[in-house]
């Protein structure tokens, strides 16, 4: 059964190939056709790391985007993604506010993010890195202030890409 029969067109253009270096006087345009199809396949893997990366940029710039415009409308917006006791603890201001309104703005950045079609294969996180994706790496979404303190957590957080709300 021959490769081009069974479906391996690249079995079949490569045995093509070969025979043809037999003939006389065609083996060095035969070299220079597989160091041709080389090439193209290298820049192809290079396109294709570029593709993976302004990908992962877009979708960093969705959830960055996402959590602003979720932060924006305002705590009584963020109370719902809170149970009532988080609300009450939130809503009497100090220390904890900002870390119960940090939840909320993730919480909320979750729950929008899966109707963006950039950005609904990352599955969300409330530990390590807030959004995954298996092909495309992770995203942590984040203060300003913070990112330092989860660049120490480990190699997971350093390799992220990083979302600022605030």
């Amino acid at each position: 059964m021959s490769y081009a029969a069974s479906g391996n067109r690249g079995k079949a253009v490569e045995m093509a190939l070969t025979a043809a270096a037999c003939l006389v006087g065609a083996g060095a345009a035969v070299r220079i056709g597989f160091k041709a199809a080389k090439l193209a396949m290298k820049a192809g893997g290079k396109i294709l790391s570029s593709s993976r990366k302004l990908r992962t940029a877009a979708a960093r710039v969705v959830v960055e985007r996402t959590a602003k415009r979720q932060l924006a409308k305002g705590d009584a917006h963020l109370g719902q993604f809170l149970s009532a006791r988080e609300r009450q603890l939130m809503n009497q201001g100090g220390r904890l506010a900002a870390a119960f309104r940090g939840k909320a703005v993730h919480e909320a950045t979750a729950k929008a993010i899966r109707r963006n079609p950039i950005t609904r294969n990352y599955v969300y996180n409330r530990r390590g890195p807030d959004f995954t994706h298996p092909r495309l790496g992770s995203i942590e979404l984040t203060t300003r202030r913070a990112v330092p303190a989860h660049k120490i957590k480990g190699p997971a957080y350093v390799n992220s890409r990083y979302a600022l709300y605030m």
